[in-house]
């Protein structure tokens, strides 16, 4: 297990790889190969500019909140102040103590039994739900966030929030070990998301086309300009919110301690309400993105989960 700010699923897959070369080696009997990756996370910092340019994101304000409001209170379990630290206080009353949108915990029951599956879709059922100029991962991204909205039943602006790498935007090496990731946050009314099968996806592909060299450094230069990294929430999760990632396309499939790849790859995932991630089905390798089939996890509360692995259009006609 990695710490996530060090280490992203695509770095972390290297290390699987290059440690599963190494431990082969060794059983073998043969000297096993010197691998070299260079860890330099805050080569990601160099990158941060005043630049043109935005990415749609929630930017919830965790210091923004009413002490009085019983439904305004935080999880017990997060034990980070609701007010700025002592060491940022000063600037924070010299900018204004400015505020933006807070975190609505009412519309997230902790409490709730959260339970997972893995789905697999196989590579028509992909071609299926692929939307005309739209990428098969955005569209199957969008078919799950219709049948989760859908088992809800809720009506309200609703979320998709996923994580975009910066690898091939800021020319990082493939082999990059960090975590250059941002969210980005696709938002539409329920009701519209449900009108229109290819709305979801569209809406997902625009936000994530939002995501350039300029307004990633835009993006990088406001992070670094944070009083308290911890304030601010670029997403939520609840019923309102849908988390998702990809792991498609890292290798995890090609890791190899000497017996053979994996039969099964399952992304670890903490059990919290609304998270999905997305990875090739093992014997889609080779295949560009989605195209191939996919395999994805959800964690979802246990009712709304039951709902959508019955959902036609995501799982097909029974």
């Amino acid at each position: 297990m990695a710490q996530h700010a060090l280490l992203d699923a695509h770095a972390l897959a290297y290390v699987i790889r290059d440690w599963g070369t190494i431990h082969s080696a060794m059983i073998n009997h043969v000297s096993p190969p010197v691998i070299k990756r260079t860890y330099a996370p805050m080569d990601l910092d160099a990158h941060a500019r005043d630049a043109d340019g935005t990415v749609p994101q929630l930017r919830l304000d965790f210091w923004a909140y009413d002490p009085s409001n019983p439904a305004d209170q935080a999880l017990g379990w997060f034990t980070r102040s609701r007010v700025p630290p002592p060491q940022v206080d000063a600037a924070d009353l010299a900018a204004g103590r400015p505020r933006g949108p807070r975190a609505p915990f009412e519309t997230w029951d902790a409490d709730a039994a959260v339970e997972d599956a893995v789905l697999d879709l196989s590579a028509d059922h992909v071609k299926a739900v692929t939307v005309p100029e739209v990428s098969a991962l955005d569209s199957v991204l969008g078919t799950v966030w219709r049948a989760i909205v859908r088992a809800r039943d809720i009506k309200a602006k609703v979320w998709m929030h996923g994580c975009v790498g910066l690898r091939t935007r800021l020319e990082f090496p493939d082999d990059f070990q960090g975590a250059p990731l941002i969210n980005v946050s696709a938002g539409l009314d329920s009701t519209e998301l449900l009108r229109e099968s290819a709305r979801g996806a569209r809406a997902i592909r625009a936000s994530i086309d939002t995501v350039t060299k300029e307004s990633a450094a835009a993006v990088l230069h406001h992070m670094a300009q944070a009083l308290d990294p911890a304030r601010e929430w670029n997403v939520f999760v609840g019923s309102q919110h849908t988390l998702s990632t990809s792991w498609l396309g890292i290798g995890a499939y090609s890791a190899d301690f000497g017996f053979g790849t994996p039969a099964r790859v399952i992304p670890f995932m903490p059990p919290v309400d609304g998270i999905v991630v997305v990875m090739e089905a093992k014997d889609a390798i080779g295949e560009h993105g989605a195209r191939g089939g996919v395999s994805i996890r959800l964690l979802l509360r246990e009712d709304v989960l039951a709902r959508v692995l019955a959902d036609p259009e995501l799982v097909g006609e029974k």
